[in-house]
């Protein structure tokens, strides 16, 4: 099936929310969580922590680290006029 472009603001909205998350642990961004994985999360718009876990297939560690943060990104984003 057809899946559509990610909205390439929300996804660089989700990479500024895991980036500092990856500095602190002194982690590349992309081992935290892959583009793919905030790719999956803007196309999905995932509603809670299991399916955030359902549409990026992160590992246990990532999703303890990112659920939140990235749901409430997700929740908080507001599209560029």
């Amino acid at each position: 099936p057809y899946l559509e472009r990610p909205n390439e603001a929300l996804v660089q909205a989700l990479q500024s929310t895991r980036d500092p998350i990856a500095r602190r642990l002194a982690l590349a961004p992309s081992v935290l969580a892959p583009r793919a994985a905030l790719v999956a999360v803007a196309q999905n718009r995932p509603a809670d922590r299991e399916a955030l876990l359902a549409c990026t297939h992160l590992m246990r560690w990532q999703s303890d680290l990112l659920a939140e943060p990235l749901l409430q990104a997700l929740a908080n984003y507001s599209p560029p006029a």
